[in-house]
């Protein structure tokens, strides 16, 4: 997280996100369209050689990076944690 300024998203244990694949799951679901494409708010963060692109491909460790490629990146539960916490 050093290289996105130890931002990290806390979640409390409650209701019906009680554990990470769960949270995981809507996550992912709430950042694609119904057809499984990424959506536009996240199309808009990965425009060539934007700061963010450039900030997450060097923390993935890429050589490419798109909306597409960083959803399949977040979707592996490793990669989730990084971002991603749950809290009693």
């Amino acid at each position: 997280m050093k290289d996105l300024g130890d931002i990290q998203w806390i979640f409390a244990k409650k209701g019906n996100i009680s554990d990470l694949p769960t949270l995981k799951t809507k996550v992912i679901q709430a950042l694609k369209t119904v057809d499984g494409k990424p959506i536009e708010e996240l199309e808009k963060l990965f425009k060539p050689n934007s700061a963010f692109s450039k900030k997450i491909l060097k923390w993935m460790g890429g050589k490419e990076i798109s909306s597409e490629i960083f959803l399949q990146w977040l979707d592996k539960l490793e990669n989730f944690e990084k971002i991603f916490e749950i809290v009693d």
